[in-house]
């Protein structure tokens, strides 16, 4: 492979890497505030009976449960929200096959049940912080290889631009090519 084809595999790489980066960020921001919102909503969700189908002591996992709707038999796995404040109350649940469980129901999604309720800020803001700095290193990764793609481009180096911009050195561009 000759040099122009190794360095062009090699930006390919990064930008993906960085590409990936801030797609990751993005996702997890999404995530986290749709998480977030439905753990705050589920302090307002009706309370519905629950029956274990499967769980273990002494933390209860893996658990199991189903439960009923407007006559449908929903089963779920779900305990918390990500951005949940707590755990599961061990005291609270019989967790036994065929034990009882209360458990908060979404209104709107009868699919959507946990059995701890309430958000947590500080989960929520730490998870948002980090998913933002994944974003934002992303898009400054991809802005930086896109520069250094146009210096070259043109006939500059990146690193003598910069050299001769903190010295205060003007240069003149060469002219574009004729189209």
């Amino acid at each position: 492979m000759d040099e122009d084809a190794v360095k062009n595999v090699q930006v390919a790489v990064v930008a993906m890497f960085f590409l990936l980066l801030a797609g990751l960020g993005l996702a997890g921001s999404i995530f986290t505030v749709t998480d977030y919102a439905k753990a705050r909503a589920s302090r307002h969700w009706p309370v519905v009976d629950g029956v274990i189908l499967e769980g273990a002591l002494p933390d209860c996992k893996p658990l199991r449960y189903v439960y009923s709707v407007d006559g449908r038999m929903i089963e779920s796995q779900r305990t918390r929200f990500f951005t949940s404040r707590g755990e599961i109350d061990q005291g609270s649940i019989e967790c036994r096959p065929g034990g009882e469980v209360a458990l908060y129901v979404s209104p709107r999604d009868p699919k959507a049940a946990v059995l701890v309720i309430g958000a947590s800020t500080s989960v929520f803001l730490g998870s948002l912080f980090i998913c933002a700095i994944s974003a934002f290193v992303g898009v400054g990764g991809l802005v930086r290889i896109s520069e250094i793609l146009m210096f070259e481009r043109r006939g500059l180096s990146a690193q003598n631009d910069i050299r001769n911009h903190q010295h205060g050195v003007e240069f003149q561009r060469p002219p574009l090519p004729p189209r």
